[in-house]
């Protein structure tokens, strides 16, 4: 007897006080920690010292690209300025004026930085041109002298290699920033102070070139701004042109002179299916014309001029005009009466609304077939963990027996007081891995309180064998339908099904419990009838009576 009682005092002893032996194992076990936490930190200091380096490396890299773009694209905008482009002074030649204006071909100014000349004009005098614009004949050899440059160059600026304006004022706004600087400084360390001087010149050229830069787009902008307004106004003066001309026909039609005109302005404006059909005397079938008839028995007031006036100065220039324009063309070719700008709105805007709407809705779904996924890959996990639990809870007595084993285990005897204590060890500690999983995700973190509540929806070790078989099977229920909701959105997502039919598949999966809960009702009726007692036979998951997606599998 006092063996037994040696035995309760050493495992009492390891229990609460522990040995020199785990003592000393622990030790060494934090030590080893401690070194392998230094280790890494060093590790991890190295590697950021590195991505340092490799980061400022990056920015100076990017410094210097900016630097060059900016030069590149300021000595451009100098070119331009210097070269000055909207004014193009005219040849140098002894020809007649009218000549030369017929010759010359027009510069091209589709591109701001770039001029091109079409033709060179032959600079050699002509007699028989001048014969034939009647202007006066000169003698070759009596020119009047060349013109003479003035000569802009400056001692002091060719000392400095400055010949252009724009660097003279560079260098003048760097060296007043500079000299600023130093006598600003007043530091009695002369060097220090010239270095202020020369991070003050260095930032004033930025400045002046981001500047300079900022300046010559801010004109190209301007410049291309007043394109626009002139090709607006341009298109505007034909179309009133062409309503001009057919007004004046009246209901006669247009002649062939008037045809021709008005073919002449559509193919100007870029319409030369409109410009065919009025050379070939369909100018009565035309798109527009049929427009203007379908616009007044709708209402419309007003005469054809007044119809190409209300296009011009609402959406005529636009793409959504043109598409319609289009449209109405195939309308009236099939017999079909042409549609109004107000019709073509309304279904181009019905058509937007249903484009952002079904964007939406394809969104929602991408996002519901990732989470599914990912909820049956860890089914597959949790039918794992619910039969290891349903196996050790099996192997228990159940009731409060499973509770005086599992203190046993606490202090180390449940082997002398229990055969089972394994299988309750095993059940209390897969019910609590768990209960983890039984807060809903993105929940945020969890009270005591709530990791009760899902403590108690799982089995327990002190319930009856009857209600811990009815929730592991209610769990593998549950379990089995993720998975299969999981498969589905798998094969939607890899393009094997579409987004429908994995949505009328996954409607047409049976309620997970709707069986096991006739099932359960169907038990409850047979033990009220037969008046059996309440602890009524154990639920065996391999009965046939189950449903089968509620069997045990394997």
């Amino acid at each position: 007897m006092a063996s037994i009682w040696d035995w309760l005092g050493n495992r009492a002893d390891m229990t609460f006080n522990g040995t020199r032996a785990v003592e000393e194992k622990r030790r060494k076990e934090e030590e080893a920690e401690r070194l392998r936490l230094i280790e890494a930190q060093r590790l991890a200091d190295l590697e950021a010292q590195q991505q340092t380096y490799m980061d400022d490396a990056y920015v100076d890299d990017l410094y210097r690209r900016d630097r060059a773009t900016t030069a590149s694209a300021i000595d451009v905008g100098r070119q331009n300025m210097v070269s000055d482009m909207t004014q193009p002074s005219r040849i140098v030649t002894e020809q007649p004026s009218s000549y030369i204006d017929d010759r010359a071909g027009p510069l091209r100014e589709s591109d701001p930085i770039l001029v091109v000349e079409d033709e060179e004009v032959e600079t050699a005098p002509s007699p028989m041109a001048y014969v034939l614009t009647g202007e006066a004949y000169s003698d070759p050899s009596a020119a009047a002298p060349a013109e003479t440059k003035e000569n802009k160059s400056n001692a002091f600026w060719d000392f400095l290699g400055l010949q252009d304006q724009e660097d003279r004022k560079r260098w003048s706004n760097g060296m007043m920033r500079a000299g600023g600087a130093i006598l600003s400084g007043n530091d009695p360390d002369v060097w220090r102070n010239i270095g202020r001087g020369f991070t003050a010149y260095g930032e004033a050229g930025d400045t002046y070139d981001k500047t300079a830069q900022e300046r010559a787009l801010s004109q190209q902008r301007i410049d291309a701004g007043k394109r626009t307004l002139d090709e607006a106004d341009r298109k505007k003066a034909i179309q009133a042109e062409i309503s001009s001309i057919i007004q004046a026909a009246g209901p006669d039609g247009l002649n062939v002179a008037q045809r021709q005109r008005v073919a002449a302005l559509q193919a100007e404006l870029g319409d030369y299916t409109a410009a065919n059909s009025i050379l070939g005397n369909t100018t009565g079938d035309t798109a527009s014309i049929k427009e203007y008839q379908y616009a007044v028995k709708n209402g419309f007031k007003g005469t054809y001029v007044d119809w190409e006036t209300r296009k011009s100065k609402g959406v005529g220039s636009t793409d959504l005009q043109r598409n319609l324009d289009r449209i109405n063309e195939e309308r009236v070719a099939s017999g079909k009466p042409a549609m109004t700008m107000e019709d073509y709105q309304a279904e181009q805007n019905r058509i937007a609304s249903d484009g952002k709407f079904y964007e939406k809705v394809g969104t929602n779904n991408a996002d519901l077939f990732k989470a599914y996924t990912e909820e049956g890959h860890n089914a597959r996990t949790d039918l794992a963990n619910i039969e290891v639990l349903d196996t050790a809870l099996k192997e228990t007595p159940g009731g409060f027996t499973n509770l005086v084993i599992q203190g046993a285990n606490n202090w180390g005897l449940g082997e002398m007081v229990s055969n089972n204590a394994s299988s309750v060890q095993v059940a209390s500690a897969m019910i609590d891995k768990l209960v983890p999983q039984q807060r809903p995700p993105g929940s945020g973190a969890a009270s005591d309180a709530d990791m009760r509540l899902f403590k108690g929806s799982l089995p327990q070790l002190q319930g009856t064998p009857e209600g811990n078989a009815l929730i592991v099977a209610s769990m593998r229920g549950l379990a089995n339908y993720k998975q299969q909701l999981g498969q589905i959105a798998a094969r939607a997502n890899s393009f094997e099904i579409s987004q429908s039919d994995a949505l009328k598949m996954m409607q047409a999966l049976p309620d997970p419990l709707e069986e096991f809960k006739r099932w359960n009702k169907e038990q409850s009726t047979r033990k009220g009838n037969s008046n059996e007692s309440l602890g009524g036979p154990v639920l065996n998951p391999n009965s046939s009576n189950l449903p089968a997606h509620l069997r045990k599998r394997g």
